[in-house]
């Protein structure tokens, strides 16, 4: 798979879409498996080039899908059971199932839950929007802890109706994502040649606080302030090698 260069703090290295490859080779590197590619550099891709569609990623019984408009991830879904809305408006103590199974029998069940929690005044509009939101976030951070999932990516327009749209930054996502990856082979891998030259960018694409950063975190950051080998970035900072590759898969680009 390509390793296109997108590092969360350096927005401005991004190509455009016009250089998008193209041709049937492109298409392969959104079909695979978790076990040979991590799913940080499949959400990179498809950010970088601005994708709308959907990517689904099966694991087991499990499905996760993820809705994009634009490189944005605007819906995601699961088919388990806890990940469902109304399962988690339960789990989080919101509303009760006896409370959910009224309100579906009056309305005669024709409408969404959270129309049903609005009416019922147990949410207001934004309290739902938030919901969902997190709900949406979790469903998406949840696929980098899994090492062994197939995955596709079906290019087309985003089938998520615009009121429903909730436009999750990537770079967020990964942020806290790729905190998650165990497998230290597929880290070394997307990270490429260990004897090329980066640097950390310095235009970050959200504003961010600098304690949400770890500490081998903001070593990284300050040790590819200057262009430098990723070798020796990584030879340098005395911490456990994977949190190093981690955060130098985070925050270093090609120099």
């Amino acid at each position: 798979m390509k390793n296109y260069p997108l590092n969360l703090f350096d927005s401005e290295m991004e190509p455009k879409p016009a250089d998008r490859p193209t041709g049937e080779a492109e298409l392969a590197e959104l079909v695979g498996s978790t076990s040979q590619v991590p799913i940080s550099e499949v959400l990179k891709t498809i950010c970088q080039m601005e994708l709308s569609g959907d990517l689904q990623i099966v694991s087991g019984r499990s499905m996760r899908t993820l809705y994009f408009d634009r490189g944005f991830i605007v819906f995601a879904g699961s088919n388990l059971k806890k990940d469902r809305l109304g399962q988690r408006f339960i789990d989080s103590g919101i509303v009760s199932q006896k409370a959910i199974d009224d309100a579906f029998r009056r309305t005669g069940g024709r409408k969404r839950i959270g129309e049903v929690l609005i009416q019922e005044g147990v949410l207001t509009e934004e309290g739902l929007g938030r919901e969902v939101a997190r709900q949406a976030k979790r469903i998406a951070l949840t696929t980098y802890v899994l090492d062994n999932a197939v995955y596709s990516f079906d290019e087309r327009r985003c089938a998520i109706p615009m009121e429903l749209r909730l436009g999750l930054s990537v770079y967020r996502i990964q942020l806290e994502g790729i905190r998650y990856l165990s497998n230290a082979q597929l880290i070394h891998k997307a990270l490429g040649s260990l004897d090329r030259s980066v640097r950390a960018g310095k235009v970050p694409p959200f504003s961010f606080k600098e304690s949400e950063l770890r500490p081998v975190e903001r070593e990284i950051l300050e040790r590819a302030s200057e262009a430098s080998r990723l070798r020796r970035i990584m030879e340098v900072v005395e911490e456990d090698d994977e949190d190093v590759m981690r955060a130098c898969l985070l925050y270093t680009s090609d120099a």
